[in-house]
């Protein structure tokens, strides 16, 4: 919601004020321009990725049906926002999806499509000094940036 949303701006503030992480003009202006249209859930969806990034293999990525379940999307419209949400990420390649499930038509078996976050996801996500997601969730410990661990 808007909550996130203010949160990644003031970020974004912290960030270009003492210029860490230490990213280019060019990545700096694509950041911004993409924080201007997303929305909170596009940014819950990517915390949740990340959170998944460290681990190994099949583990890293995250079922369409596990992150309807995280963020309650029960009904049709819900989904849809979700699969909008996934669509932007994709397109701003801050996430990628994993092995294309076809059914034995041939055609995308939407329901068991898998993603996990790229490094420039990750990046994004630090930019606007957003924690991941597990870590806000759980209330860890903060690190020296300001994230919870």
């Amino acid at each position: 919601m808007v909550e996130e949303k203010l949160h990644a701006l003031r970020g974004i503030l912290v960030s270009v004020i003492i210029n860490e992480p230490p990213i280019g003009f060019e990545k700096q202006s694509s950041f911004l321009k993409t924080i201007d249209i997303i929305e909170g859930r596009h940014l819950r969806i990517l915390q949740l990725f990340r959170s998944r990034m460290g681990c190994v293999g099949g583990e890293q990525f995250v079922g369409f049906s596990e992150i309807c379940e995280t963020f309650k999307a029960k009904n049709e419209s819900d989904t849809e926002l979700v699969y909008s949400a996934l669509d932007t990420l994709a397109n701003r390649e801050f996430i990628q999806t994993g092995p294309i499930p076809l059914d034995k038509a041939g055609n995308l078996l939407k329901t068991r499509q898998v993603w996990r976050a790229t490094k420039l996801g990750a990046e994004f996500l630090d930019f606007v000094r957003m924690p991941p997601e597990n870590a806000r969730r759980n209330g860890g410990s903060s690190d020296k940036r300001g994230y919870q661990r």
